[in-house]
């Protein structure tokens, strides 16, 4: 005869309870980010959002050098971006 033992068909419950949560988890994800990219806002998504901000940096650091070059006269000091962006200061660009 088999006994019955409430506390292992209660464990036995608890963890198929937590690998459905966590199956359902990665597939709300990843239907999520499907969305998005479908919805052409991939940056909205958690790695969109750190790639952006990883790149930013760079991205300000180049416009940084760029603008040193056309101030000390490199060729295309005449560009007609430069007299535009020339006040603006890195601090007002995101991080």
């Amino acid at each position: 005869m088999q006994s019955f033992n409430p506390e292992e068909d209660l464990m036995s419950l608890q963890i198929q309870l937590e690998e459905s949560m966590t199956q359902r988890g990665a597939e709300k994800y990843l239907r999520d980010v499907s969305k998005a990219i479908q919805a052409g806002r991939e940056e909205g998504t958690a790695y969109g959002q750190a790639i952006l901000s990883h790149r930013l940096e760079a991205l300000a650091t180049a416009i940084e050098e760029w603008k040193v070059s056309m101030s000390e006269g490199v060729a295309g000091r005449f560009s007609s971006t430069y007299p535009l962006i020339k006040d603006v200061q890195p601090s007002c660009w995101p991080s």
